[in-house]
């Protein structure tokens, strides 16, 4: 599941909308990007709740029972502060690895790195706070990075970036590839780009039930002008 960002919600199975803002609540002026994962009979949506007086979006959840058809909010956030010295915090990414539940959440930090954020969990519901996952490099600052996403091959692990500038907002997707030592994201090589095409953004992870394979899919905008996609017709 993803945020769509024009009507500010969540689209459920039955192409009705999920997760719409609760007026005056946490995620007043938008339920924003996020994912689910289906536990014991049940699914669990994981969002950033925005709200336009606050600078960061909290974690939240929502439970359906009914396959996704129909949601309900949690009464309280998840995680309502980010980690200390963080300028940006939102996008949740739960996964499951190695018996645990494991959560990314995008940043950026105050000294002009980005920042996967890493908490785990036994339980989706008790999370700790393990530190950044990977970080970018101080000579490509100010960024943050937007809708972290994790993927593992054996030893080796993807992490799928979206980078975002504060001057430029979205901008390109990055790769890193590395094994995973004490709960950091080692790098094996220099990032390189995901996508080279400029209207490729916020791409999602979703593992294959029972395969070993993966889909991804992102966002795609018009990035033509007016006057281009007139010609085209």
């Amino acid at each position: 599941m993803r945020a769509a960002d024009a009507a500010d919600c969540f689209w459920s199975r039955s192409r009705a909308v999920a997760l719409a803002p609760t007026p005056g609540g946490d995620d007043a002026d938008g339920c924003y990007s996020g994912n689910a994962v289906s536990v014991d009979g049940r699914m669990v949506a994981f969002y950033s709740a925005h709200r336009n007086d606050r600078w960061w979006q909290p974690v939240t959840t929502a439970e359906s029972h009914d396959n996704g058809h129909t949601w309900a909010k949690r009464p309280h956030l998840l995680i309502p502060e980010p980690p200390a010295g963080t300028t940006m915090y939102r996008d949740p990414y739960v996964w499951r690895q190695d018996g645990r539940w494991r959560m990314l959440v995008g940043s950026a930090l105050d000294d002009g790195r980005a920042a996967a954020q890493l908490y785990e969990s036994d339980d989706l519901e008790h999370w700790t706070y393990r530190g950044p996952f990977h970080s970018s490099d101080a000579a490509e600052g100010p960024i943050g990075w937007e809708c972290p996403q994790y993927a593992t091959f054996g030893d080796h692990g993807v992490l799928i970036l979206s980078d975002w500038t504060p001057q430029g907002g979205p901008s390109h997707t990055t790769v890193v590839t590395g094994r995973e030592k004490d709960g950091r994201c080692e790098a094996a090589a220099s990032p390189v780009p995901l996508d080279h095409g400029p209207d490729f953004y916020a791409p999602a992870l979703l593992r294959v039930p029972g395969e070993d394979r993966w889909l991804m899919w992102g966002w795609a905008w018009e990035a033509r002008d007016e006057a281009w996609a007139h010609e085209a017709g």
